[in-house]
């Protein structure tokens, strides 16, 4: 008998505890980031779906971006294609509208005529789902999707006008647009859909969109209206299309089922088909189960209430694009080339899902990075995805948005994505048992990245001349000369992988083009002045006068602070050029303890500041993480937990700049779980401050990396000691075979610095040399350069060199052509 109730004590207790779980969608706040300057939006989606189903607020504007601004208090509609974060505004499709209408529509179909007040009181997000109250006539509507779809459910008050505005003239230019009915048989059923298209433009000059609709209730009938005005007739066409739909029945509720492609409307209708869930409530819940899951790759223990819903609203962030972007049927629309008008539809995936919203300058630093490790088969499929786009196009993807090439920002970062898989086993099987590749596809891989690189546009022809990229043939010259020479190490490095690969044989590359690599990989050092800051050029000369702190033209959305310290491949050879580790740390110092006061223009995406480091955009993102490399891993702790705990909040305001598709939420989570990229493709992840006590990150295969932190708190950030099963561990990083080798990680934290702790030079990350690597000599330096003289003006060249040799000789020519050692001495 005793152990009977002991049993049932067990059970009740099991049960109790089971029940009292937090889900782990509980924890996430779609919110979060659509107040400020987030430009993120709070509608319902699945990881990486194809479409994102919210509210609409606000039509145009920086704060626009993602169409939802957490101030505003009227809604337009809810659209079905929104952008995450984004420093520019698209998308924003087909807007449908619930509203009550009692007889002929009053007035113009205009939008002032259907949009409606609001109260965030009566707004519900949760990750998959989306309600909202219509205070016009006390609509509440709901939205919930699947990987293809989007449903709507909306509750009338009574069942009396129950109708439903379609809008495709909603937010950008339309080009051409069309509604109409569709009935058609299906399985001995017939289907009634209203479908339609809209080619529009904006940020892609001519986005593709169709769609399909199936109404869940008796359609009484559907009005069309052109340029706002009544249009008789059982379709229409046109730039300004619009339709009001009319129930029937004494029901208070009306579900939609909405399918959308980027191909045709045969592709919204087999996407509609395919998904035959039309249980709204059974939909809500698979959508919960689904992020359930995709939450549940990384489980935490410990930390604060905030500290958690930071973390898994930062990893649903992550999980949010790129968005699949094939039909069911695998077709796809593919990437024109240049300025041609071939806009191809008649591409079908092969053995991959096809994506599209690439933001690569952004996400390349550490959202890819995390999605190798916890989303390996989908990210396979981004690097299929731009290897369609190489070969479709001529070039590797740079920020892809809808089948166009926008060129936006800066490098071809591509090369860091492909890299990284690599490194990681995501596209060659190395560790997480994903199909290899054969040695040919890897070749191919090589080639893209390079004939990327040497495209003539952006300034990378002459920067690839003249070992630098000079401000007279571009703007942004220095921001482009630092990451063109991070992306040919990139080259460089995945040169020198095969090379020591099985298949070295067949993946055999020149010497005279790994040298060029080698070369200019190493372009950065022609921009450092004696100060230490990389300083624009032009004619030769280090342009004047010049301020550090100026936000200007020769900087990508930065300054000189921002990017001096931007070498992530080389922080050896940068911090030597320094003068060595303490100058190197005294500048990093510097960096985060100056005065956060700029000079110059206005830039909106320059905040999140400490000093001149600016956390709420991305070029300088990886600086905390470089004392680390000089010795001084405590600092590192101590700013990493210092910017997770200022600049993340669990408010609508609480990302200090966009998300930017999910690079500032892949931040967080990298660095709350102790482990960041600084050098995407090094295979090292540098440690700074762990925020749990616990993390688990479920791998592939049954695999799993255990991070424990014993004595964690708010006041205890920095490193005491450290083992990785069982046995000591003394440096601050760890590699990618150390990551994917079922490792338990426990680090031991205290109050104030262990100083000693991976302070020792063969403790801290650095990349291996090459044996082949030879440094470079610097690009000749002109000095008291003048634009403009009267008559005789002196030029001096400066000493130059490596940083470890000086130039023996200096050879020059007057009449512009390339000097040789048959030229004049200097």
């Amino acid at each position: 008998m005793n152990r009977l109730l002991i049993s049932i004590a067990l059970a009740a207790t099991l049960l109790l505890a089971t029940s009292c779980r937090h889900s782990l969608t509980s924890y996430v706040d779609p919110f979060i980031g659509t107040g400020g300057h987030g430009h993120t939006f709070p509608g319902a989606i699945l990881p990486f779906g194809q479409i994102q189903a919210s509210p609409d607020t606000r039509l145009d504007g920086w704060d626009g971006c993602g169409g939802y601004h957490y101030s505003d208090d009227t809604i337009y509609g809810f659209s079905h294609t929104h952008l995450s974060g984004t420093g520019v505004s698209d998308y924003g499709d087909l807007l449908l509208m619930p509203c009550v209408v009692r007889g002929a529509w009053p007035e113009t179909l205009s939008r002032t005529g259907y949009c409606s007040h609001f109260s965030h009181k009566s707004e519900k997000a949760w990750p998959g789902y989306y309600r909202v109250v219509l205070d016009r006539n006390r609509v509440m509507a709901e939205l919930t999707v699947t990987p293809r779809t989007a449903l709507h459910r909306y509750t009338f008050p009574n069942g009396e006008g129950k109708s439903v505005v379609i809008d495709l003239q909603h937010r950008d230019v339309v080009i051409s647009s069309g509604i109409r009915q569709l009935d058609t048989m299906i399985g001995g059923e017939m289907r009634h859909l209203i479908v339609g298209h809209r080619i529009s433009a904006a940020w892609n000059p001519e986005q593709h969109f169709y769609f399909a609709i199936e109404c869940g209730a008796p359609l009484d009938d559907i009005e069309y209206y052109k340029d706002d005005r009544p249009f008789d007739a059982d379709h229409v066409e046109g730039e300004n299309c619009k339709a009001i739909v009319r129930f029937g029945g004494n029901a208070k509720e009306v579900t939609l089922r909405v399918a959308i492609s980027a191909v045709d409307i045969d592709g919204a209708v087999g996407n509609l088909l395919v998904e035959e869930v039309t249980d709204f409530a059974k939909a809500r819940r698979e959508a919960d189960r689904t992020w359930e899951n995709a939450l549940g790759k990384i489980e935490i223990e410990g930390g604060s209430r905030e500290s958690r819903t930071n973390f898994y609203t930062a990893l649903y962030h992550c999980m949010t694009a790129p968005y699949l972007y094939s039909d069911a049927d695998g077709r796809y629309r593919a990437m024109r080339r240049g300025d041609s008008s071939d806009y191809s539809i008649e591409h079908v995936s092969d053995g991959h899902r096809q994506y599209t919203v690439f933001s690569i300058w952004d996400t390349y630093r550490a959202l890819h990075p995390l999605l190798n490790i916890i989303e390996p088969e989908r990210s396979g499929d981004f690097v299929y995805t731009m290897m369609d786009h190489y070969r479709h196009s001529g070039e590797l993807t740079m920020w892809e948005l809808a089948s166009h090439e926008t060129h936006c920002m800066i490098g071809y970062h591509a090369n860091a994505v492909i890299l990284d898989a690599f490194r990681t086993g995501v596209i060659d099987n190395h560790y997480l048992g994903c199909d290899s590749i054969r040695p040919g596809q890897l070749h191919e891989m090589v080639n893209a990245m390079c004939a990327t690189s040497n495209l003539p546009m952006l300034g990378r022809m002459e920067y690839a001349r003249d070992g630098l990229l000079s401000s007279e043939y571009e703007n942004e010259s220095v921001s482009k000369t630092l990451e063109y020479a991070y992306d040919d190490w990139c080259i460089y490095e995945m040169m020198r992988l095969l090379g020591q690969s099985r298949d070295s044989n067949t993946l055999h590359f020149s010497d005279s083009l790994s040298n060029a690599y080698m070369r200019r990989q190493q372009s950065w050092k022609n921009l450092m002045d004696g100060d230490g800051f990389m300083h624009p050029r032009r004619n030769g000369a280090f342009t004047t006068p010049f301020d550090p702190t100026e936000v200007n033209n020769h900087f990508t959305e930065a300054n000189s602070w921002q990017y001096s310290t931007y070498v992530p491949h080389d922080v050896q050879g940068w911090a030597s050029m320094m003068g060595g580790d303490e100058q190197a740390a005294g500048f990093l110092d510097s960096l985060f303890g100056s005065s956060s006061q700029m000079s110059g223009r206005d830039q909106s995406d320059i905040t999140g500041l400490i000093g001149q480091y600016a956390h709420g955009n991305e070029p300088s993102h990886h600086a905390a993480y470089l004392y680390a490399y000089l010795g001084q891993q405590w600092k590192t702790a101590a700013l990493v937990r210092r910017l997770c705990l200022e600049m993340y909040h669990a408010t609508p305001d609480g990302l200090c700049g966009n998300e930017d598709c999910g690079q500032m939420s892949a931040w967080y989570v990298m660095s709350a779980m102790g482990l960041y990229p600084v050098c995407p493709g090094s295979g090292q992840y540098v440690i700074g401050s762990p925020l749990f006590d616990k993390v688990t990150i479920h791998l592939p295969n049954d695999k799993h990396i255990t991070i424990e932190a014993n004595n964690q708190s708010s006041d205890n950030c920095y490193i005491q000691s450290a083992t990785i099963d069982g046995e000591p561990l003394d440096k601050a990083y760890i590699t990618t075979e150390e990551l994917f080798s079922n490792p338990t990680i426990i680090f031991q934290m205290g109050p104030t610095p262990n100083k000693q702790w991976a302070s020792a030079a063969d403790s801290r990350p650095r990349q291996q040399p090459d044996t082949k690597y030879k440094p470079i000599t610097r690009a000749p330096i002109f000095a008291d350069w003048q634009q403009s003289f009267d008559s005789v003006a002196e030029v001096r060249i400066l000493n130059i060199g490596s940083q470890d040799t000086k130039a023996d000789s200096i050879y020059y020519t007057l009449d512009g052509s390339r000097p040789t050692r048959a030229s004049l001495p200097y």
